[in-house]
């Protein structure tokens, strides 16, 4: 995937600002403990409704034991839902649905990066 084709430039994104925290994002999105894939959001263009968020990746997760043994890698499908939990947040807090804006389609959305351990797994919507 090139650089170009992200709606949003990663480069120009403070993940140090946060627009959503964890307890945030729980008043908007139902899932909790293992299943919290999303610790925070950091970028909302309320124009075109791009996004990015991340979730912290520990030692501690569940799939860190077995997939892969000696080299844990987030799966592709928590990659997925921490990019539906995203959307879901951001849906439901800025509804632009009912604005009568498109937003993207399952084809369109990719998890950016990956988690190795410990880190930080940014996630966004594309084209």
């Amino acid at each position: 995937m090139n650089e170009k084709d992200f709606l949003v430039d990663l480069s120009q994104v403070d993940f140090n600002h946060i627009v959503a925290s964890a307890e945030e994002i729980r008043r908007y999105n139902p899932q909790r403990f293992e299943m919290e894939q999303l610790s925070a959001v950091v970028y909302v263009n309320e124009k075109d409704y791009s996004c990015v968020g991340y979730k912290d990746v520990t030692d501690r997760e569940f799939w860190v034991r077995g997939h892969m043994p000696d080299l844990p890698l987030m799966p592709g499908v928590v990659m997925l839902e921490s990019i539906a939990q995203l959307c879901s947040f951001v849906t439901q807090r800025y509804d632009p649905i009912q604005r009568s804006l498109p937003i993207a389609t399952a084809g369109g959305w990719s998890a950016c990066g990956s988690a190795i351990l410990t880190g930080r797994s940014p996630t966004m919507m594309l084209r």
